[in-house]
């Protein structure tokens, strides 16, 4: 009862194969069979966010795949998660448990990391961008970075602008 949820972003779904693929207002990625709409998975919240403090409403997921590996990518709050796209797990290979911090390497000073749009999957790179607050309170956060990752194991492959030129 105590959960807000945003109100003011709208996602567009993903088709695939049948299935629609969407963030809920809370970030969650759920799927669903188009032709019948009957739900073919929720995501599980990762153990911090099932208390209900967080929430993350985006505007849509990416989907990449190679052989029978097939994976749904979004942004929720500071992460970067990928998913199984046949079962809705986390894949526990990318990153660290299924995610991807996107604060590591921000700052000084980081005061916040936000980003609502869609992850860009390019063959087997996701490319991501951050929306840096630039209100009062947090004026001097720096700049947001567009970086790409490898889809596989969530390593970092490049930043723009680059580390030399921060």
């Amino acid at each position: 009862p105590d959960l807000a949820t945003p109100t003011r972003l709208r996602s567009t779904p993903l088709k695939v194969a049948g299935i629609l693929y969407i963030p809920n207002p809370l970030g969650l990625v759920e799927a669903f069979d188009a032709a019948t709409g009957d739900t073919v998975w929720v995501q599980k919240p990762f153990a911090e966010a099932a208390t209900g403090r967080r929430r993350f409403g985006t505007r849509g997921v990416a989907f990449w795949e190679s052989a029978d590996d097939r994976r749904i990518l979004n942004v929720q709050g500071e992460y970067l998660v990928a998913l199984d796209a046949t079962t809705g797990s986390t894949v526990e290979d990318f990153g660290e448990n299924g995610r991807v911090n996107l604060s590591t390497g921000l700052g000084p000073p980081r005061l916040s990391y936000r980003w609502t749009g869609v992850p860009l999957v390019v063959g087997d790179v996701v490319i991501v961008g951050s929306s840096m607050s630039d209100d009062p309170p947090v004026k001097r956060q720096p700049r947001g970075d567009v970086r790409a990752y490898d889809v596989r194991p969530g390593t970092l492959l490049w930043r723009f602008p680059s580390e030399e030129e921060h």
